[in-house]
């Protein structure tokens, strides 16, 4: 886990509270690292983060003016060609712009795509799902989801096979759920974006999915099964619905998912 999927992951935890004091991020920051091992002592860490962070940030933004510069000047050529009737050139500005749109898919992906797990990110979700007030813009409903025992995983394992967990588990969730739309939300959570508002249907497709990757045998290098499984609350939303309300709402349901699961192995 790198800084910026630490920060993620407090301010996911976060997203209950209607008020956070900055001694309360510190608190739950500070948790979460260690929960999760990071060491704040180890330069390198912080230096790869940091780099990792601002190297990503450089990169699109370089790849954003080069991709303006292209465009005016592709705009440029057409407006010359239309004037001059030169459809040899018309077709060349033809082929750049498509080679363009093609480039700013890429670079669109670049932007909406969870570095780990090749999933969507939250990102997206603002982008394609929210108006600019963070509301969502259609109804819909959305899956919250946590990994079961995710924490035994990387204490005992190493957070190298905690991340090829993660990303099996996306991969198990995205062909799962094919037509709806995953996100790794923060951590060892994911959220997806289903196509019905039926909420018994839905209850009924994740915990066949749960159970299913319960009984996946995945095995560490020294042969142990890994423990394989999550919980899950879902949520109905309206357009004009508050993202945080709504996860909330998913993420209580998530918990008492989660107890009852402790509770019936106790």
């Amino acid at each position: 886990m790198n800084l910026e999927e630490l920060t993620d992951a407090t301010i996911s935890d976060l997203m209950k509270r209607d008020v956070v004091l900055p001694s309360l991020y510190k608190e739950r920051f500070e948790a979460l690292a260690k929960e999760y091992n990071v060491d704040f002592e180890d330069e390198n860490f912080v230096a790869h983060s940091s780099e990792e962070t601002i190297q990503k940030a450089n990169d699109l933004l370089d790849s954003t003016h080069t991709h303006i510069a292209k465009l005016s000047g592709s705009t440029q050529d057409a407006q010359d060609a239309i004037r001059d009737g030169d459809n040899t050139k018309l077709q060349r500005v033809s082929r750049e712009v498509a080679q363009l749109q093609n480039e700013m898919k890429q670079l669109q992906a670049r932007i909406y795509t969870d570095p780990l797990t090749g999933k969507y990110n939250r990102q997206w979700i603002s982008d394609t799902l929210l108006d600019s007030d963070g509301k969502f813009q259609e109804d819909g409903a959305l899956a919250f989801i946590d990994l079961d025992r995710f924490k035994f995983i990387n204490d005992t394992y190493g957070h190298t096979v905690g991340d090829k967990v993660l990303i099996y588990i996306a991969n198990f969730l995205e062909k799962t759920f094919e037509s709806s739309q995953l996100v790794r939300f923060a951590g060892d959570e994911f959220i997806v974006f289903l196509s019905t508002q039926d909420i018994e249907a839905l209850n009924t497709a994740l915990r066949h999915a749960s159970d299913a990757l319960t009984h996946k045998k995945i095995r560490a290098t020294n042969g142990d099964v890994l423990p394989m499984g999550f919980s899950f609350g879902i949520a109905v939303y309206s357009k004009g619905d508050s993202l945080k309300t709504v996860v909330e709402e998913a993420d209580k349901l998530m918990y008492a998912d989660k107890e009852a699961k402790k509770a019936s192995r106790a």
